[in-house]
């Protein structure tokens, strides 16, 4: 995801990122494919709340739940729904309102992340087929970017969907009869989403070669700068059988050079 701030990079500073991701070096001292720290702080008073700290990139993720009817075509099957909200705060180009295109674009890739990869049990989420089901929601609020919105979303959320807890139910009457209570929790102890799997995220990026410089650059975790000189990203996952599927917008492949240091795009 591209940086906002395409503007605020002067020439020398395009010249001195790429010449130093050419010698696998990056601007804040890390090598290629290293990752800033990551921080994860749990809201104490409500299940389903965390800030999450990629560096100094800031994201607050928000995971709540609500019975609700079922869509028709579906009865036996939860609700799954993500929504992505850019904060003033987070950068000078940040208005509030309707949502950016970026905003709809992260919230795009958190969708097919984490619901269209049946990560979590949605079959889990019925109470009583046709009639009511657990519908979860995660709202991401990005506090401040400082470049990878992408794994820090991913990440967020992930963490708010594992920390959310469902009340327990009781059910009486049958059918289109059935009524559902919400149990308290001195009579049933709250329940954790049903995972299959856990889809981290990946994000990497190729850099052209500085000018007249050799082959170009890939890494991850890009910088606010590092995004805006991105000739091509990516972000995947790890999938329920732990394999990393890489593969490049441009139909091109990607692979780790010997020593696993380095992220080499090959084409076809």
């Amino acid at each position: 995801m591209q940086h906002p701030l395409s503007d605020a990079i002067s020439s020398n500073e395009e010249a001195f990122i790429l010449r130093a991701l050419e010698k696998g070096l990056r601007v804040d001292g890390r090598r290629l494919l290293e990752v800033r720290p990551i921080h994860i702080e749990f809201g104490t008073a409500v299940p389903g709340t965390c800030e999450l700290r990629l560096g100094q990139t800031r994201v607050l993720a928000t995971a709540t739940a609500e019975l609700v009817e079922p869509y028709q075509d579906r009865p036996a099957e939860g609700l799954l729904q993500f929504s992505v909200e850019f904060s003033p705060m987070a950068s000078p180009v940040f208005e509030p309102g309707r949502p950016s295109e970026a905003a709809v674009e992260l919230t795009r890739l958190l969708e097919r992340a984490i619901r269209k990869s049946q990560a979590i049990d949605v079959e889990a989420l019925c109470v009583v087929p046709s009639k009511r089901v657990w519908s979860v929601r995660c709202d991401i609020t990005v506090m401040d970017h400082r470049g990878n919105l992408t794994d820090a979303a991913v990440l967020a959320a992930l963490a708010a969907l594992r920390h959310l807890r469902l009340p327990g139910t009781a059910v009486s009457g049958s059918g289109d009869e059935a009524e559902v209570r919400v149990l308290p929790t001195e009579e049933a102890e709250p329940q954790p989403l049903v995972f299959h799997h856990m889809p981290i995220a990946a994000s990497l990026g190729f850099f052209r070669a500085a000018e007249g410089g050799g082959d170009e650059a890939g890494g991850r975790d890009a910088l606010g700068l590092e995004n805006e000189l991105r000739r091509r990203g990516l972000a995947e996952r790890v999938d329920a059988h732990d394999l990393v599927r890489v593969l490049v917008p441009d139909g091109s492949d990607a692979r780790f050079d010997g020593g696993g240091d380095r992220l080499v795009r090959e084409d076809r």
